[in-house]
């Protein structure tokens, strides 16, 4: 996250896995000032570089939650603005697979 500006769309997540012996971990998505990509990155052992999750799309906002899918996998879902310019007409959902560390 450090070589990239961000916007205002920012969602954090932070918890406990079990394997880990208690410790945390954060995975955050974030929305690129230059581009207005969505990216995403974590802390499994130091932070990791971002990886591009919706590009092309001039966002402004995004808001997210972890939670477990019917099919028990856990993941972090996200409602963002995909170019409205703040607005609310292009409101889409995505989400990213949590994975054990």
């Amino acid at each position: 996250m450090r070589q990239r500006g961000l916007v205002r769309g920012v969602s954090e997540w932070r918890g406990n896995h079990e394997s880990s012996g208690g410790l945390q971990r954060r995975h955050v998505l974030f929305i690129e000032q230059s581009s207005r990509s969505i990216f995403s990155t974590n802390d499994s052992g130091g932070w990791q570089p971002s990886r591009l999750q919706v590009g092309a799309i001039l966002g402004s906002w995004l808001r997210g939650n972890v939670y477990t899918r019917r099919d028990g996998v856990r993941v972090h879902g996200y409602v963002y603005d995909a170019g409205s310019i703040g607005g609310a007409g292009m409101n889409r959902f995505d989400q990213v697979v949590l994975r054990p560390y």
